[in-house]
């Protein structure tokens, strides 16, 4: 089991806006494509949380295959927001 670095956690940051801005606008098209609806279109917050939620679960699964520890803390937070998302506050 490894440990980021300062540095490598700066870049997971960076990764993670670039791609949380990417699923931002990636996921209604998505969406709407498959089902011609999408849940948060009206709602900036848990639009965002979506997102987030996505982009931090990409990271996370990277960090895990390769034997990062901080991939709990990433995995926690992303399973705290989707409570938040989900639970209709």
């Amino acid at each position: 089991v490894k440990s980021l670095t300062w540095t490598r956690w700066f870049l997971v940051l960076c990764l993670s806006a670039i791609l949380t801005y990417l699923f931002f606008y990636e996921i209604p098209i998505f969406s709407v494509y498959l089902t011609s609806t999408y849940q948060f279109q009206d709602r900036f917050f848990p639009h965002l949380l979506d997102a987030v939620t996505n982009a931090l679960s990409v990271i996370g699964q990277f960090l895990l295959i390769l034997c990062y520890w901080e991939q709990y803390i990433i995995w926690t937070v992303v399973n705290l927001m989707l409570i938040v998302m989900y639970s209709g506050k």
